[in-house]
Parts: structure tokens; C-alpha cells; sequence
């Protein structure tokens, strides 16, 4: 893939690659580890582990939208979704085959996770160890994430369609769409109800706009508005944000926090929207210069072999701390003080405990994400054990999401359906493969 499209930017890639989206993306999923890894606060009171969020006020719910890279991770994956979908037509080879090949890259990786992970927490509410079962519950929150996207990945050859016929009133309508639901939402259920349905409605319509985005940045579809014009597309999407946030229903913060219990996130809101209209025109805008920047061989060597563990650490980042937090309730006075400066303190140490096992995760479990990379197959596929594999795989990510990993909890029913639903849509893919392997020989 070459440049974005942006006037004056020049190449940068090899093959299907672009540095500045390598970039984009190590970056994004290193914020992600970061916020997940500094933020939270483990104390033990009366032989009880209690959980929290160290930051609060205004200043971090400013700080939390500069912070936020959710939506550049949906932007990055449209820009990579439309170079396969066109290497697919390229080929003469169908969406299935495209969606074939994206599904088992990202199912598979998923698979020692929950396997590990359901395991250690079934056996400690077994053993009436709550802080082992615990694992279930974290180790399942990055899962929605995952869920949605290959509900994306599978709309992306029609996507990438609609885009070639109808330019930028796709995303236009898309978010239209999106603010429509949440208006409806806050007149039904208020902004703290029960979303239901309507929060699955706005999990996928959300990050679909956002991905269109990035859709967008890849055929070029920015470059008719000049640099001046993307800052101008920057600063009207965040005025909307503080608008809806002053001025309308919309919570301060993105994320939730101690003193904003409800989010932009959970269920996603127009101002992911917004914001990730604010972030992919200002990525246009820095392009050029990140291009010039990002063209030796060596630089884009780094990226890439960055990016090729980035599905293995985003899903084993949260566990990484969690066996680090285990370690420190061995010794809680020294090792987990309460917030104020001996916290602080210890953060440096902290941080690189749970970089180093993280390290030895990826280490260990890497080949998982790889050997997917370097199986691909390019004959016929069953369309049907596809889509019926990737449907499956996708409801058992959201099942667990939602109701864990703890076989043997009170929400045991739904961890398992999820469970065996993402088991089922893994042999499924699997099956699809073996079924390509018998008709290429």
C-alpha cells in the first residue's frame, strides 16, 4: 500500500503495508497497555481485594480524550481492510475468501486465552478463591473489542463498495444513524439505563462509522479538503464533542471513571464518532511528514515486527498484570500501598514487572498470532462454514465479554454458552480450511 492519499505525502510501504498505519497501531495498542496497566488501584482491607481507578476530576476527563485510541485502532483497521479487499479482487478470489483469512487471525489467538484463563478462574471460585477467580471477569474485558471487530472485518468488502459509489455520504449517514439511536436510547432507558439491544445496536453501528474512516483515508478521500481544511474537520468535530457534552446529555469523560460511572464507550456514543473524525483528519494532515519520517528499511522493519505480536499483547496485557498483582498480595503493606506518593513511586517498578511477564507471554504464546500469518491459503474456501464460523466465534467473544470466564459462578450459563460458542466457530474455520486444503488437492 503507498501513501494515504493526502496531497504532498509519498510513499511509504511494502507490499500491502504502510508505516504511518504500523505506526498508528503499535502506538494505539501501547496506549491501551499503558491506561490499563497505570490506572488501576489494588488495596487489601480486612484480608478483602478491592479495585479502583487512581485518577479522577475534570483534568483527567480532559486528559482521558487525548488519551482515548480506541477509534484510531477502527480508523487503522478500515486503511488495512481495504488494501485486502482489493488484493482479494485483485485476484479474482471472493469477500468469503477475504473474511477466511482475517477470521482465523484473529479467532485463534483468542483460543489460549480463554482456555488458560477459564480454566484458572473455574478452579478458583471452585476452591472459594476469589481473587483467582477474578481472572475470568478481567481477562474477558478486551473480548468485546474483538467481537465487534469481526462483525466489521466481515462488512468491509461491502463497505469498501459503498464507499467506491458513495464517497464520503456513507460515513455522513452512518452518523446520522448513530446519533439517532442515542437519541432514542436517552428518551427510552435515560443515559444510565439498561442500553439492551439498543447497546449491541450501538457497539457495532459506532465502530462501523469509525471504521469508514478509515476506509476513507485510504482511497484518498480527505485530500480534496488541503491542510487547512482537516485542522478546520479537527476542530468542528471536537467542538461538537464539548457541545454535546455541555450543552447535551453526554457524560464528561469517555471512559468511565470514579466521579463519571457512565462512559462515551460502553455502549459507544456519536462522540466516538466525532472524535474519531477529529483523529483521522489530524492523521491526514501529519502524513507527509510522518512519511519523510518512517522510510527507512530499518524503521519499517521495527514496525512491522511490532505490529506481528500487537493481537497476543493486547489480549494477554491485562493478565500479564494481574500475575503481577498476585505476586504483590503476597506481601500487600509493601508491595500495594494506598494512592499518594509511596503509589507513585512504585509505579516505575510496577510497570516494568508487568512489561517483563507480558514479555514472556508473547514470548511463549506468540506463535499463535503468527502461524496464522504464515498459513494462508489461497484457493476456494466454503463460504458457508466461513460465515457460519465467523457468526459463532463472534456471539461466543460477546458472551464472554459480558459474563466472563468463571464456569462456576452464579453467571456460569452464559460463560459457558460463549465458551462453546467461540469453540464451535473455531472448528468451524478450521474446518473450512481442511475443506480448502481437500478441493486445491
Amino acid at each position: 500500500m503507498s501513501s494515504m492519499g493526502v496531497r504532498g505525502a509519498t510513499p511509504v510501504g511494502t507490499g500491502n503495508r504502510n508505516a504511518v498505519v504500523d505506526l498508528v497501531r503499535l502506538t494505539a495498542v501501547g496506549m491501551v497497555v499503558l491506561l490499563h496497566w497505570i490506572s488501576p488501584v489494588i488495596t487489601v482491607a480486612n484480608g478483602a481485594v478491592k479495585a479502583g481507578i487512581a485518577f479522577s476530576g475534570p483534568v483527567t476527563w480532559v486528559a482521558t480524550w487525548f488519551l482515548q485510541v480506541m477509534p484510531l485502532v477502527f480508523i487503522a483497521g478500515g486503511f488495512v481492510n481495504t488494501a485486502g479487499v482489493d488484493a482479494t479482487v485483485r485476484k479474482g478470489q471472493s469477500a468469503v475468501t477475504f473474511l477466511a483469512r482475517r477470521a482465523r487471525r484473529l479467532v485463534t489467538p483468542t483460543l489460549p486465552l480463554v482456555g488458560i484463563c477459564a480454566a484458572l478462574a473455574t478452579a478458583g471460585s471452585l476452591l472459594g478463591q476469589p481473587a483467582i477467580a477474578i481472572v475470568g471477569d478481567q481477562a474477558a474485558n478486551p473480548l468485546w473489542f474483538l467481537a465487534v471487530y469481526l462483525v466489521v472485518v466481515a462488512l468491509a468488502p461491502l463497505m469498501v463498495r459503498l464507499h467506491d459509489r458513495f464517497g464520503l455520504a456513507v460515513p455522513a449517514v452512518l452518523t446520522l444513524a448513530v446519533a439517532a439511536v442515542d437519541t432514542y436510547r436517552f428518551a427510552t432507558v435515560g443515559l444510565s439505563g439498561p442500553a439492551g439491544m439498543l447497546g449491541d445496536v450501538s457497539l457495532v453501528l459506532v465502530w462501523v462509522t469509525v471504521h469508514q474512516l478509515g476506509i476513507v483515508l485510504a482511497r484518498g478521500g480527505l485530500a480534496r479538503f488541503g491542510d487547512r481544511g482537516l485542522l478546520a474537520v479537527a476542530g468542528v468535530a471536537v467542538a461538537g464533542i464539548v457541545a454535546l457534552i455541555v450543552f447535551g446529555p453526554y457524560p464528561p469523560a469517555p471512559i468511565g471513571l470514579p466521579d463519571v460511572p457512565v462512559s462515551n464507550l460502553a455502549p459507544p456514543t456519536v462522540l466516538m464518532v466525532l472524535l474519531g473524525i477529529a483523529q483521522v483528519a489530524l492523521l491526514a494532515r501529519c502524513t507527509p511528514w510522518l512519511e519523510r519520517r518512517l522510510g527507512g528499511a530499518r524503521t519499517r522493519k521495527v514496525l512491522q515486527r511490532g505490529n506481528s505480536t500487537l493481537m497476543t499483547v493486547y489480549l494477554w496485557h491485562i493478565p500479564a498484570a494481574l500475575l503481577v498483582a498476585g505476586v504483590c498480595l503476597l506481601a500487600p503493606e509493601l508491595l500495594l500501598p494506598q494512592p499518594g506518593a509511596a503509589w507513585w513511586s512504585s509505579r516505575p517498578m510496577w510497570l516494568l514487572a508487568c512489561g517483563l511477564v507480558l514479555f514472556a507471554l508473547v514470548k511463549w504464546l506468540r506463535h499463535c498470532e503468527t502461524g496464522e500469518r504464515e498459513n494462508r491459503r489461497s484457493g476456494p474456501v466454503s463460504a458457508p462454514l466461513i460465515v457460519l464460523g465467523t457468526v459463532a466465534a463472534a456471539f461466543g467473544l460477546h458472551e464472554i465479554f459480558l459474563h466472563g470466564l468463571d464456569l462456576a459462578a452464579q453467571d456460569a450459563a452464559g460463560a459457558w454458552r460463549g465458551v462453546l460458542a467461540l469453540g464451535v466457530g473455531a472448528v468451524l474455520l478450521r474446518a473450512a480450511e481442511r475443506a480448502t486444503s481437500s478441493s486445491a488437492s
